[in-house]
């Protein structure tokens, strides 16, 4: 060694140091390490990923804050219709009913009230409809007529009033509806008309009834 450094150039000695240094990192490379040497006082710290370790190896960490609410997903498809629902009960209504038609009656001197149809009605509450035809025979007096529909010896709150106007001979309807109660001594339904002159008739009154709880 001495006679390498003692008597060669500068050239020869620099490169030389550096085959020496060469060699010697060589060889620490080559170096295996045995299994489980490593340990935490020789890993520094901050310098291990997460591929270096196997899936399960790390603990899971602490739980973190709830992310907001994603968007509303589309609507499912509608399900299966459900079962049949059970019958309810039956109705309030006793389906007992009754008519009647009553014949031609004369108009009595104007402004005289007159009875043109009636029906008989057992005790109960029951739902009336009625309609009068009212015929005029002159063609230059007016016949104006107002009726009312009377379960027993009620009249009823919605009369309805119906007229022939301006003097033409013709004919025209009054149609009636009401709901009342009756008694065995009080039951029947009447309907009763007045008319403004003498020179027509109620050529027909049609009432029905139904009878309700």
């Amino acid at each position: 060694m001495k006679r390498i450094f003692g008597s060669g150039r500068y050239a020869n000695v620099t490169a030389t140091v550096a085959l020496v240094i060469a060699l010697g990192g060589t060889s620490y490379a080559a170096i295996k390490l045995p299994a489980n040497s490593v340990t935490s006082k020789t890993v520094k710290d901050k310098t291990l990923l997460k591929k270096d370790f196997k899936p399960g190896q790390l603990p899971a960490g602490r739980k973190g804050a709830d992310g907001a609410a994603g968007a509303a997903g589309a609507p499912g498809p509608q399900g299966p219709a459900g079962p049949q629902g059970a019958q309810g009960p039956a109705g309030a209504g006793t389906g007992e009913g009754v008519s009647a038609t009553s014949a031609t009656v004369a108009y009595p001197s104007p402004g005289t009230a007159v009875n043109v149809g009636s029906l008989t009605l057992g005790a109960g509450k029951w739902s009336v409809t009625a309609k009068t035809i009212a015929t005029n025979s002159s063609t230059t007096i007016e016949a104006h007529v107002t009726c009312d529909l009377r379960i027993g010896s009620n009249a009823t709150a919605d009369t309805l009033a119906s007229g022939l106007d301006n003097g033409i001979q013709g004919t025209t309807e009054v149609v009636l509806a009401s709901v009342g109660t009756t008694t065995a001594a009080d039951n029947t339904a009447v309907v009763r008309c007045t008319n403004s002159s003498n020179s027509g008739n109620y050529a027909g009154t049609i009432i029905n009834a139904v009878k309700v709880s």
